[in-house]
């Protein structure tokens, strides 16, 4: 895998846990709360991004989310 290919892996992965780090586990306020349930919004978005990538390199047909996952299933990733 050539190293752009790795590094934008290495970026994605980086965005979700900063995005989950941001997360209020106990919300005081609506702001709060809107803010948590943005930031694991865009990690889940950021991590079905991650799966399309993976089946593409792998040389497999990308599908939708559903199917990307199904196809990382089959293949026992």
């Amino acid at each position: 895998m050539e190293k752009l290919r790795q590094d934008r892996y290495r970026q994605k992965c980086t965005f979700i846990l900063e995005k989950l780090n941001e997360v209020f586990l106990n919300p005081k306020n609506e702001t709060e709360l809107y803010a948590s349930l943005y930031c694991m919004q865009v990690s889940i978005e950021a991590a079905t991004d991650l799966a399309a990538m993976l089946v593409k390199d792998l040389g497999l047909d990308v599908g939708d989310d559903y199917h990307n996952f199904e196809t990382l299933q089959r293949k026992g990733i």
